[in-house]
């Protein structure tokens, strides 16, 4: 999909840009999906004290 040109003005605060994006991108909603499946995974093995995941999670992430 092409996509259209956005003037330099048109956009004037948060609530207008987050309009301005293009929802219909795949690999927007992939990128999405993975940083709250990241977060919940995150918080999870907070929540029940297992750091082992988490570490080698950010063990991973980082090479």
């Amino acid at each position: 999909m092409a996509a259209k040109p956005i003037r330099v003005d048109s956009i004037t605060g948060v609530w207008t840009y987050l309009l301005s994006i293009d929802w219909e991108e795949t690999w927007l909603w992939v990128l999405m999906t993975f940083h709250l499946w990241c977060t919940v995974f995150t918080l999870l093995s907070i929540l029940y004290k297992k750091y082992y995941p988490q570490i080698g999670l950010f063990t991973v992430y980082c090479e």
